[in-house]
């Protein structure tokens, strides 16, 4: 049977569409058990086999793939600009997500010990880049800025635990991050671009393209 995906977007209901980060820890379920609106408006929209939600429909999987890129990209850069020991970076063969055009990739890190604010603006790095990738290229559609915000629902699960256990503000790194982004925003692009190419570099050899 053929099925129908759905954007993000889509589910939400009036005041979600506001959001300038994912709002819950976790994906879309998560938020339909804390808002009754959202899980009204996603079972009445779902199929028989539930609900299917595609990211970033109306971009080429050329496009896909650098976004994806340029997410991990600025993890790895933010973070070892505030002192994180980066091992590997990488983006899956597929994107890593439901399909061939979802994205999704992975950086690694040696143990570190930071002020929380420096790590908190290394996870939020990867969604203020997608935000300005999106923005670059004409394709910051509503709808394309929210399923880059939902792609980090992962990062903004780690940011609220971390915040959580040290009773730090919900928002910390959050500016701080923003900041970096864009004075690092070269050195995010060059590490994008070789990463759709090599798939996976070692982080001795990012940091070797940073000095």
């Amino acid at each position: 049977m053929s099925r129908t995906p759905r954007r993000v977007i889509e589910a939400l209901c009036v005041s979600h569409r506001t959001i300038v980060r994912w709002p819950v820890a976790g994906d879309y379920r998560l938020l339909a058990q804390s808002c009754t609106d959202c899980d009204a408006i996603g079972r009445e929209i779902q199929d028989e086999q539930g609900l299917w939600l595609r990211l970033l429909r109306d971009l080429t999987t050329e496009q896909v793939e650098h976004q994806a890129s340029t997410h991990e990209a600025a993890h790895a850069v933010v973070g070892i600009f505030t002192g994180h020991p980066l091992e590997v970076i990488a983006i899956a063969e597929n994107g890593g997500g439901e399909g061939d055009r979802e994205p999704g990739g992975f950086v690694t890190w040696g143990p570190w010990e930071l002020p929380l604010a420096d790590h908190l603006a290394m996870v939020w790095a990867g969604q203020f880049a997608g935000l300005r990738w999106l923005r670059e290229r004409g394709e910051d559609s509503r709808a394309n800025q929210i399923d880059v915000l939902f792609g980090a629902f992962g990062d903004a699960r780690e940011a609220d635990e971390m915040t959580a256990k040290y009773a730090g503000p919900k928002d910390l790194g959050f500016s701080l991050s923003a900041r970096l982004v864009d004075r690092l925003w070269g050195d995010i692009q060059e590490l994008a671009d070789r990463l759709v190419v090599e798939r996976r570099i070692d982080g001795a050899d990012v940091m070797t393209m940073l000095v």
